[in-house]
């Protein structure tokens, strides 16, 4: 069916898997060092308010690998831990929600569509520390550079 020009049906299909792979190693009792792949996606969603005269069909399935390598670590019987990792995200076709004024209402209307690709890098280090059997200290940190390297 159509109303004004618009379909007010829709039909988008998507399937995907999601494999992980992940390897550590036990270097002492108290050091852990590991690897781990994993994919990931989003089922496509279709614009629900297309009928306003905003957006396209949808979006398609977006899809990323991420990769992450770390180490968990505790020190002085336990008391103090310091974990770390680095990771690297390849994210293709992002799914992205947008507003724009129907033409019909004039109202504002939110819809999908696919946008660029995106690389992230980054690391996080956690650090706790038991100085007493009552009081526990704990700093993070974190940094998360992004790129969008197709638009």
């Amino acid at each position: 069916p159509w109303y004004i020009g618009v379909p007010t049906s829709q039909n988008i299909s998507g399937d995907g898997y999601i494999p992980k792979f992940a390897l550590s190693y036990k270097l002492t009792d108290d050091h852990l060092v590991y690897l781990e792949a994993s994919k990931g996606f989003r089922s496509p969603m279709f614009n629900i308010l297309r009928s306003s005269g905003v957006g396209d069909e949808g979006a398609d399935s977006d899809t990323l690998w991420s990769y992450t390598l770390g180490a968990k670590t505790a020190w002085s019987d336990g008391r103090v831990i310091l974990n770390g990792a680095l990771f690297y995200i390849d994210w293709e076709e992002i799914q992205v929600v947008l507003v724009d004024t129907s033409p019909f209402t004039g109202g504002l209307v939110g819809f999908v569509e696919n946008g660029g690709d995106a690389v992230i890098r980054g690391f996080e280090i956690e650090l706790s520390a038991l100085l007493t059997d009552s009081l526990q200290v704990g700093v993070n940190l974190g940094y998360t550079p992004r790129e969008l390297v197709k638009a």
